[in-house]
């Protein structure tokens, strides 16, 4: 369309549309005012970015607290309904947060009036001291803490797990106790009958060994440790039987050894131990397995039998010097006894 020629003294129209578009177009410090406002503006929700992220963190660290409680109250409650101890959890102070049945019952008092009283209202003067000192040891340490004591002829062990937050601060302490007496009389009968094992032992000049199920020296007599190549029984001392044996007999010993786990014990088993200086030793092994403390214990007896193994020896010589004899002389030869 033919644009229309302007009057004269009249200025040119421009349409509203143009220039609003016209003065959206910034010059150059126009262009600089706009990227300021919009880096402002960026900056300015930038907090709110953060603060959300940190938001959606702190809440994941609390949903897994939460779930750390409860899998240490599910815990805490499979201990309190176990049949086998008696179980007591306490506060720092000594105060008693629960109990489980046997441990209300060996107090004489039901767990729910235990609940929220002091444990040292029901522990009497006699044995209050070593409790609260080994209570307060476990709060202090932060580790577990095992016990025994004598209390009216029995005899009881207790087991002492601080239960802290997550800043290491204990917050309870779950008792586990056990009445041991029972095992305590066993390993006592066991060390009776050991001791005077070995006092029979000594009298024959035999070698007397005890050894723990991967065959490592407990204990020992002079005469064993004489027989094993050394001077000391602290040089023998909790290691293995393997060590001073000859090095083609090491894995038929360590077969005796298993075997005589399984057949509770081994009779008439010979082999060969070297001494530092390489000299070997003919030894003849007795054993049997008792049980000590709940563990397998192998009790052994050991003989030099290198003077039995020349005589042997010397017998054989004999016995093939006859034969060749007879053999060159084939006359009849009668023996008489």
């Amino acid at each position: 369309m033919p644009r229309k020629p302007l009057q004269p003294g009249r200025k040119p129209q421009i349409s509203a549309r143009k220039s609003r578009q016209a003065s959206s177009k910034p010059g150059a410090a126009g262009r600089k005012r706009a990227v300021g406002k919009k880096r402002a503006a960026s900056r300015k929700r930038a907090p709110g970015k953060k603060h959300t992220a940190g938001k959606k963190r702190v809440a994941g660290k609390d949903a897994a607290i939460r779930e750390a409680l409860n899998r240490s109250e599910r815990t805490l409650q499979a201990l309190l309904h176990t049949p086998d101890d008696m179980v007591s959890i306490l506060a720092p102070d000594y105060r008693i947060l629960d109990v489980n049945e046997k441990k209300a019952k060996e107090v004489g008092i039901p767990a729910a009036q235990l609940r929220g009283r002091y444990v040292t209202e029901f522990m009497p003067p006699e044995i209050a001291r070593l409790r609260l000192e080994q209570f307060d040891k476990a709060v202090r340490r932060k580790r577990r803490v095992v016990y025994e004591e004598q209390v009216r002829g029995r005899f009881l062990e207790h087991k002492l797990y601080p239960v802290t937050d997550a800043r290491g601060k204990v917050l309870q302490v779950v008792i586990l106790s056990s009445d041991i007496t029972g095992r305590y009389e066993a390993d006592e009968r066991s060390r009776a009958s050991e001791e005077r094992y070995r006092a029979l032992v000594e009298t024959t000049g035999t070698g007397y060994v005890i050894l723990d199920e991967q065959g490592r020296v407990l204990d020992a007599n002079e005469e064993y440790v004489r027989l094993a190549g050394y001077r000391e029984r602290g040089e023998i001392r909790g290691r293995s039987v393997l060590d001073w044996t000859a090095p083609r007999e090491k894995a038929r010993n360590a077969e005796a050894v298993r075997h005589c786990l399984q057949q509770w014990g081994i009779r008439g088993f010979e082999i060969d131990y070297v001494d530092l200086e390489g000299r070997v030793t003919p030894i003849e092994i007795n054993a049997t397995v008792v049980a000590a403390g709940g563990r397998p214990r192998i009790l052994t007896l050991c003989r030099d039998i290198e003077a039995r193994r020349k005589a042997e020896a010397l017998l054989r010589e004999s016995e093939e010097r006859f034969s060749l004899a007879f053999q060159a002389n084939p006359a009849l030869v009668a023996i008489i006894s």
